[in-house]
């Protein structure tokens, strides 16, 4: 399994697009640092105060890591390249699994990453004036948007693992998890609003952690912390069971 978890590192690694991405990441926090700079110079005075504006991007990357886990599979399946795998004495559960899980792993990277180079930039624009413990509001803001996006891209990479593997196509996998992901949050507002409770049932209602920050109200009434990692677990196990069976039953001449 190590062996395989590597394979797929270094595949994943070998491709221009996750270099790209890394760089995008670079980029993308060395304008919000500029930007913040122009704007609010006078009033971020340390480097917290714009590590924590950086991370309000970091649903962007809940889309990026969609594009690597659409297409993780059914880029095996589009150039042929399956049946090498399929033919060497591994099960199909474990090729999966070390797909899943090198996903999970570019997941951490970008995460890493994104956190390093806005902490880098946050540094050089704004320096560490006025560090002290009435910052630790900001820390742990910001420590809970990293767990927050982490959740949310361990789901929806887990939902594009499921639908790549079961269309085979990597741009209907990646379209309809784009679909479903703005459609879903989309949802959630409107039934917020409405105040219909059992939004609490939707999966995007229960990737945020940071609804349950001291003095923070829930998303919906009877939503706990223990109810949402329940939630996901349940929709977790959905996702990973249809990828699993459907991988399984795949009819691949080899």
């Amino acid at each position: 399994m190590i062996s395989l978890i590597k394979n797929e590192q270094i595949k994943l690694f070998n491709r221009r697009t996750t270099k790209a991405a890394f760089l995008g990441i670079v980029i993308l926090n060395l304008l919000i640092a500029l930007v913040i700079k122009r704007l609010f110079g006078s009033e971020t005075d340390n480097f917290l105060v714009g590590t924590a504006s950086a991370a309000s991007f970091l649903m962007i990357l809940s889309f990026v890591i969609t594009g690597f886990a659409g297409a993780i599979l059914s880029t095996e399946y589009e150039l042929g390249t399956i049946k090498f795998l399929l033919i060497r004495p591994t099960s199909r559960v474990e090729l999966l699994l070390a797909k899943f899980l090198g996903i999970q792993l570019v997941n951490l990277y970008f995460l890493i990453a994104f956190l390093l180079s806005s902490m880098l930039f946050s540094v050089i624009f704004f320096g560490f004036h006025h560090l002290d413990q009435n910052n630790m509001h900001l820390i742990i803001q910001t420590v809970m948007k990293y767990v927050d996006e982490f959740m949310d891209c361990l789901m929806i990479s887990t939902l594009a693992i499921a639908f790549s593997t079961v269309f085979k196509n990597s741009a209907i996998a990646v379209g309809s998890v784009f679909a479903i992901t703005i459609i879903g949050k989309t949802v959630v507002e409107l039934l917020r609003e409405s105040q219909l409770n059992w939004g609490k049932y939707v999966l995007f209602s229960n990737t945020n952690f940071s609804q349950y920050l001291s003095g923070e109200h829930a998303v919906f009434n009877g939503m706990t912390p223990l109810f949402s990692v329940g939630m996901l677990a349940g929709y977790f196990i959905v996702f990973m069971a249809l990828s699993l069976v459907v991988f399984a039953k795949s009819d691949v001449t080899v």
